[in-house]
């Protein structure tokens, strides 16, 4: 290998940019065509042009941590959006829910206006409600069972939420969970339902039927249910302190010792099983035809029962204002 030779090597594998140039502008044109010098100083200012491995690797890291800081970014503005859109569903399922308890109250409301509804009221001197029902009983029937649901439904609801936040539900505040207190039940048709831990103080059940329904820890105080179907009925824990059994049927009923009867007057019961009546007059049960007779001696027993005969008007809640 000639002298040529190996300096057109050199040349070929020039890597700086001065003696590149000048090797390419000035020295080339020195050189005759053939001469391998020529070939090499072009070789040389062509390759200059092309990207080396260190750049290459440079600019492709470069162009990494771009890529990686606008996907960074990228993922915060998504972030920023799921939290705006959580935001968003929240206030959607508070105004959901509010939406819902408006309709849920004014149903509320429809149906214990079904049940409370009246035109007039008795004057004769009893314990339990004085007014008489403007609506038919099955009206009445349906609306109280649909109440009922209703109002356990949101028991259990609060119940949840007390489990979840531990704020106490307004139900949970009352002794009694459902409150039917004073209500025109007269005549009514209901069969199987839940009427446990309910309040139906002074309610007037007079002549309805009421077979195998749950009354289990329910207040039934003054409670009218002359002449009423209790078939199968749970009277079980069940308050039926100064209650109207007279002439009732109270075939297959159950009651535990926690039943309270005093007072209850069970005159003509129908149907009653073995030693019921023998329990309920060792408990402080009344056998009265009489009802004057049976309320005078509730009086003597409890004379604050007496508000509730002359006040009686005072006492009830008007259309179910509980």
């Amino acid at each position: 290998m000639d002298d040529k030779e190996i300096e057109a090597k050199f040349i070929s594998q020039e890597h700086r940019i001065i003696p590149i140039w000048l090797n390419f502008w000035v020295e080339r044109k020195k050189w005759h065509k053939e001469d391998s010098r020529r070939k090499a100083a072009s070789k040389a200012f062509a390759l200059f042009w092309l990207p080396r491995p260190s750049t290459v690797i440079v600019s492709g890291g470069l162009i990494a941590i771009f890529s990686l800081y606008f996907m960074a970014k990228q993922t915060d503005l998504l972030n920023e959006q799921n939290s705006l859109i959580e935001k968003q569903n929240s206030l959607l399922l508070e105004q959901l829910k509010e939406q819902q308890t408006f309709v849920l109250n004014s149903r509320k409301t429809e149906l214990i206006m079904s049940i409370y509804a009246s035109n007039e009221t008795v004057d004769d001197e009893v314990l339990y409600s004085k007014s008489i029902a403007s609506t038919p009983p099955r009206i009445r029937s349906e609306a109280l069972a649909e109440y009922l649901k209703l109002r356990r439904a949101e028991i259990n609801q609060g119940k949840i939420e007390y489990r979840e936040t531990g704020q106490m539900p307004v139900a949970a505040t009352l002794n009694f969970g459902i409150d039917i207190r004073w209500a025109p039940l007269q005549g009514i048709s209901i069969s199987q339902l839940d009427m446990s831990r309910i309040s139906l103080f002074h309610t007037n059940f007079q002549e309805a039927k009421l077979s195998y329904v749950n009354f289990s820890d329910s207040q039934m105080e003054y409670t009218n249910l002359a002449n009423t179907d209790l078939t199968g009925a749970n009277l079980k824990n069940t308050s039926l302190i100064g209650a109207d059994l007279s002439y009732s049927n109270i075939q297959s009923i159950e009651w535990n010792n926690d039943t309270k009867i005093l007072n209850a007057n069970i005159y003509g019961v129908i149907n009653a099983p073995p030693q019921f009546k023998e329990w309920a007059l060792s408990h402080g049960a009344l056998e009265f035809k009489n009802k004057e007779a049976w309320l005078e001696k509730n009086l003597s027993v409890f004379p604050a029962l007496k508000k509730y005969i002359t006040n009686s008007s005072k006492a009830m809640p008007k259309n179910g204002a509980l």
